[in-house]
């Protein structure tokens, strides 16, 4: 088990270097062919199909271009050693019919396999650039709504920066703060579980395998790609808490506050008040909450007692 983390980091040194040197490794793997061909194989022409593994390579990492032409590359090494071995063998170089008929056949399904592999390949390497500069303008987007905001901007963000002044009013340290934040910001995406994993599973991709068939990350776009990733990992408790108690069963209000997550009752005491003061609809249970002192009832049974002592504390300063 403890080399495991070796094993991993050979894996990836030798997929790198793989990938670096791949058009190399097909040209030898090529000549290779050839030669084991020619020295120990009775049946030529039976094995000319091992050219098809790499034009196939060829095409799927290195696009149509160098598919089609390590294919032709593959047909002129075959057809030249066919022609010289029979130079040598009877003096001639002349193909019999067959003998062309099985090399023209041959060679068109290897160039066809070579472009079609390598298109297939090419859109999906455009269809990744196309997801990685969606993907990276989202987190952009993400990222800047962590900013403190004025009384202009959407509802989430004042719900954002009321609920991480009452966490800063609590004495909670900077990064939970920030994180309460950036939970409020993203409380009303109501298919949030699904899209952490969706982040999870493209940061992962773009950090192992991305490299293999986009350009590779740059240091900006892999900052962004960490900090969204461990962002959302550390979010998704206090985005759980709120959506189970604060939102499907929001019109029960005598909660166990002990198994809830400090951060949610943050969240969801500043979106009610938000709310109220918005004249926005309430959530079920909370349809009778129209004023401060009523939300003050709510504390020790709804809200944390101490949420709700420093709610009131940033609500009434100047």
């Amino acid at each position: 088990m403890g080399n495991q983390p070796d094993e991993k980091k050979l894996m990836r040194r030798v997929q790198r270097f793989s990938l670096q040197h791949l058009q190399g490794i097909l040209l030898t793997s090529i000549f290779i062919g050839i030669i084991v061909i020619a020295f120990f194989v009775k049946f030529k022409f039976s094995f000319l199909n091992f050219f098809f593994l790499p034009v196939i390579l060829a095409g799927y990492f290195l696009g149509k271009r160098i598919g089609v032409l390590t294919a032709f590359l593959s047909i002129l090494l075959v057809l030249g050693y066919i022609l010289y071995g029979k130079l040598l063998a009877v003096g001639s170089t002349g193909l019999s019919l067959e003998e062309s008929f099985n090399l023209i056949l041959w060679g068109s399904f290897l160039i066809v396999t070579g472009g079609i592999i390598g298109s297939l390949a090419d859109k999906t390497k455009e269809k990744i650039v196309n997801l990685r500069k969606a993907y990276m303008g989202v987190l952009r987007i993400l990222l800047s709504y962590l900013e403190v905001a004025d009384k202009l901007t959407p509802r989430l963000v004042r719900v954002a920066k009321l609920a991480g002044e009452v966490a800063e009013a609590m004495g909670l340290e900077k990064s939970q703060i920030e994180n309460i934040k950036a939970a409020a910001l993203l409380s009303e995406s109501w298919e949030m579980e699904s899209s952490i994993s969706l982040y999870e599973q493209v940061s992962s991709f773009f950090e192992a395998e991305g490299q293999s068939l986009v350009k590779p990350l740059d240091d900006k776009e892999k900052v962004l790609l960490r900090t969204s990733a461990s962002l959302l990992k550390e979010i998704e408790p206090i985005l759980v808490d709120y959506y189970h108690h604060y939102v499907e069963d929001a019109q029960n209000l005598n909660k166990d506050l002990s198994t809830i997550n400090l951060g949610s009752c943050i969240i969801a005491l500043v979106d009610l008040y938000d709310r109220i003061i918005h004249q926005m609809p309430l959530r079920p249970g909370f349809k009778e909450c129209q004023t401060l002192s009523q939300i003050e009832e709510l504390a020790g049974k709804t809200f944390p007692r101490p949420v709700v002592e420093s709610f009131k504390r940033v609500i009434v300063a100047p």
